[in-house]
């Protein structure tokens, strides 16, 4: 049906101030046939968050379809196509025209309209409007290519009308032989001694009589009703399904599952709600029809299958978080289905949101990864382990954007007793705690749930400052280590260990003066000797056969024994952290710098020459350093000296050729100098002029006075002058970047520290993380070994003896007093320290900020909700208006 230019004109004319801009606007570029920009304009709208518009929106007067009876009724099958493709729902009845989509284009003679919606799975092929069917309408209508459609494309013919009559019947009554034999030919199954019309005369009947040389099929037995079952399914016709179930007394079970996986795929939510409760089917299967419910995305299915067995959503957690990755039409019926299906499955009791699967991606990772932002925030919610890694070491965070990271983060701090002494800030540490942690239940006497691991009984690692040291690691993530709530989580696990990092130091201090001390010793005992020798006897010197070693143990005994019980502390304490984590102790260079200094002491004990003495010292100065840094108000100094160290030797790194130039150019010029007799003399001489001693009286520019003098004016501008000056910018820009960000400086170290010792106490393999290496079960053998040190782990973890609920409370008026939830009934560990009041403050600043912004949040919602109030009262008014004008319009047609 196509109108004519002014029918259109008058038509937009009536409804453009009646409808939002862009339905007036998509309306007609439907009616001018603009495909492309109406694609585009579909496509905008809908992809707002949230969408702009309603493809399923019925268009007033004098229009009174929504766009696809509108496409199917002028014959458009691209528009058609389109409209399905983005979301529009095929099987809307028009209340006021009494049509569905699949009606208009049957009753006009659309053939290619018709096509396009057939094209569509979910399309109730038998679905009544004004009694009638789509094939009904093709009959009426005589337009044998339309019925020929249905029924290829499983239309059923045995469907009555509000009289009772099919199509098959109607067709012969209304004596139109082609169209019976057309249905007789093309049906899969006819009923054709079921109904009777007026003159009680059944299908086969009046058939019989009328067309006798027609051949019609037997009678229905009960294969042929089981048929007929899958048919009315496949149809997408639900009541028809329900009328022939109720005349078979029951269905055999493996039927009834293949019926039922139909039905969930087509969303019959009625058929599938009557097969389920007709005989519940057992545990797997209703596990493969919840797979087949999410991967279609209907939840209302999934509803009913819930309904039946909630323990099923705890398996099902799983598949609901991998489809929502899967994209569906954007169409807004459908767009959040997937998410729905999430949202029912967090809503059962009983659900680990902490599972993984055989990547060992857990349902984070997949909501991570599907950036699906409500996903995300309801896993977390539920307590989802942000830091989790998969098989191959990649995190939920690395699909978290830092936004919502820390809007997460200010959601998990609230408070209590506002406005009181008592006012407490809450933080909670759910999404901190381990891959393995379980949070007790709410009886004070239930056991601590031990971790779930694979089938073959492997638990992962339970490090709790990994996913800090990660955030650490990512420049858009570091800055969150300033959040309250992971600076305090820091801060807990700094003062859980900071006692065996005072006896470490305390210990190492006594090493450092006792070797200092022997060095002094030793290389002072030649002076003595030499004073005392006059009247010692030359082959007494010479001829004894005391070693040095004898002679250095009997002159220095005491600080000898002492140096030696240090050496043992040093060389012990090595071994412990080897044995613990090879891995993480190879990778560490300090630990190298340790062992070259135990290798050292030990060498100057028996008797090693100076030299020895004098690496020695430096390098348990170094160490000592490295030590004092691990105190909190020393590591930003540590830092600057590290950076600014690494920044120099990458930037001489580049200019080392031009200096090696200058130091050989000299070589040749002054080789008749003492001072430059050969290349690496002239390297070492080069090096101490850069430093500004240059002796340059006692160069001999005489030989080549012109070039040696350019050379030398050369190397003063271009090394001393320019380098130099470049040097002492990068390491003053360096040092101010690090006291720009001092605290996120001191925080990156502490995680790094803490991480360390962490590893070293809860121990780690020679192994990778693989199912076996050289016939070797890798996970067999993490059974079997233990770190030595392992008995320090209770005392260094939170999770969960110090946090068995993850909780921390803390009292900014009472001195910043801190409360663990969960030992309120034993001895409260931390009942003498303190929250540092920065992170208690920080905290307590997000908290009054969110309070502000939700008094705003309700005030703006009782503005909008004023704001619908008065566009509800204009969409009546105006309701009344197109009512009156419509008459007015009808009036003057009379006339």
């Amino acid at each position: 049906m196509i109108m004519d230019s002014d029918d259109t004109e008058s038509k937009m004319h009536l409804i453009q101030n009646q409808v939002p801009k862009e339905y007036a606007l998509l309306l007609s570029l439907l009616e001018r046939r603009h495909l492309a920009a109406f694609k585009s304009l579909v496509r905008r709208n809908l992809y707002e968050n949230p969408a702009s518009i309603d493809l399923n929106y019925r268009l007033p007067y004098p229009i009174l379809m929504n766009f696809l009876d509108k496409a199917a009724s002028d014959n458009l099958p691209e528009f058609v196509d389109f409209l399905l493709e983005m979301g529009a729902d095929p099987n809307i009845v028009n209340s006021e025209r009494n049509r569905a989509p699949i009606h208009f284009a049957t009753e006009a003679g659309n053939v290619a309209a018709l096509g396009a919606l057939l094209q569509h799975r979910n399309i109730s092929l038998n679905i009544k409007a004004g009694g009638l069917t789509a094939l009904h309408f093709a009959v009426k209508a005589n337009s044998e290519e339309c019925a020929r459609l249905l029924l290829e494309a499983g239309a059923s013919p045995n469907v009555t009308n509000s009289q009772g009559l099919t199509a098959l019947h109607f067709a012969a009554e209304k004596n139109k032989r082609n169209m019976v034999q057309l249905i007789v030919d093309k049906s899969q199954i006819l009923e054709l001694d079921t109904y009777r019309d007026r003159k009680k005369e059944t299908t086969r009947m009046i058939i019989q009589r009328k067309y006798p040389d027609i051949a019609l099929p037997e009678t229905l037995d009960r294969l042929d009703y089981e048929r007929l079952l899958r048919y009315y399914l496949t149809a997408n016709d639900e009541v028809n399904f329900l009328k022939a179930l109720e005349k078979m007394e029951d269905i055999v079970v493996n039927n009834k599952i293949e019926l039922l996986k139909i039905a969930i795929e087509h969303n019959l939510r009625d058929a599938a709600k009557e097969l389920l409760h007709n005989n519940i089917p057992d545990t797997e299967n209703l596990y493969e029809l919840g797979k087949i419910a999410i991967e279609q995305a209907y939840p209302d299915i999934l509803h009913e299958l819930l309904t039946i067995n909630a323990k099923l959503a705890n398996r099902l957690l799983l598949p609901a978080s991998q489809e929502l990755g899967i994209s569906t039409r954007p169409g807004t019926a459908n767009t959040n289905n997937r998410l729905k299906c999430l949202k029912m499955i967090l809503n059962q009791d009983g659900v680990d949101v902490r599972q993984e699967d055989d990547k060992g991606n857990s349902p984070l990772h997949y909501a991570a990864r599907a950036e699906c932002q409500e996903a995300l925030e309801l896993l977390l919610q539920k307590g989802s382990y942000i830091g989790h890694m998969n098989n191959f070491n990649i995190p939920p965070l690395v699909h978290i954007t830092s936004d919502a990271l820390k809007n997460h983060l200010d959601d998990c701090l609230t408070s209590c007793n506002e406005g009181t002494e008592e006012y407490e800030i809450i933080m909670n540490y759910k999404n901190l705690a381990p891959q393995s942690f379980r949070e007790v239940g709410d009886n004070e006497n239930e056991e601590y749930t031990r971790p779930f691991g694979s089938s073959n009984g492997y638990t992962k690692s339970r490090s709790e400052t990994e996913t800090l040291l990660y955030i650490a690691s990512q420049k858009n993530l570091r800055h969150l280590l300033k959040h309250p709530l992971l600076a305090s989580f820091l801060y807990l696990k700094y003062l859980n260990i900071r006692h065996i990092l005072y006896l470490n130091f305390f210990l190492y201090v006594i090493f450092f003066i006792n070797l200092n001390l022997y060095i002094w010793l030793i290389s002072s005992a030649p002076v003595q000797t030499e004073v005392s020798s006059t009247n010692i006897n030359a082959t007494v010197l010479n001829g004894h056969e005391s070693s040095d070693i004898l002679r250095n143990w009997k002159n220095q005994l005491v600080v000898s024994i002492l140096l030696f019980v240090s050496l043992m502390y040093m060389l012990i304490r090595e071994l412990l952290q080897f044995a613990s984590s090879p891995l993480n102790y190879i990778s560490s260079l300090m630990n190298w710098f340790e062992i070259v200094l135990i290798a050292l002491t030990f060498a100057l004990l028996c008797g090693a020459s100076s030299e020895v003495g004098a690496v020695a010292i430096l390098l348990s100065t170094w160490e000592l350093i490295i030590l004092m840094a691990q105190h909190p108000r020393m590591s930003i100094d540590i830092e600057m000296f590290k950076t600014v160290t690494i920044n120099f030797t990458k930037f001489l790194f580049l200019y080392i050729f031009l200096i090696l130039a200058f130091a050989f150019s000299f070589f040749v010029l002054f080789k008749e100098n003492e001072s430059f007799p050969n290349p690496f003399a002239s390297l070492f001489k080069t090096i101490v002029m850069i430093t500004g001693e240059f002796d340059a009286s006692n160069l001999p520019f005489v030989i080549y006075p012109i070039l040696s003098r350019f050379i030398f004016i050369g190397f003063i501008f271009l090394i001393v002058i320019i380098l130099l000056n470049l040097l002492n910018g990068l390491a003053v820009n360096d040092t101010a970047e690090i006291l720009a960000e001092s605290e996120l400086v001191c925080l990156i170290s502490r995680a790094q520290l803490v991480a360390y010792v962490e590893r070293v106490v809860v121990g780690s393999s020679f192994l990778p993380r693989t199912q076996s290496c050289c016939c070797i079960n890798y996970l067999l053998l993490r059974r079997v070994v233990k770190s030595p040190l392992h008995f320090l782990a209770r005392k260094i973890l939170l999770f969960p003896s110090y946090l068995p609920y993850a909780r921390l409370s803390i009292k900014p008026l009472k001195s910043f007093e801190m409360t663990l939830h969960g030992q309120e009934k034993r001895r409260n560990r931390c009942s003498a320290l303190k929250m540092d009041p920065l992170i208690a403050q920080r905290a307590k600043d997000i908290l009054t900020e969110r309070n502000k912004q939700s008094s705003e949040d309700k005030i703006l919602a009782q503005l909008n909700a004023l704001r619908k109030t008065f566009e509800g009262l204009e969409a009546n008014v105006r309701k009344i208006q197109h009512t009156l004008t419509g008459n007015t319009v009808d009036d003057s047609e009379k006339s």
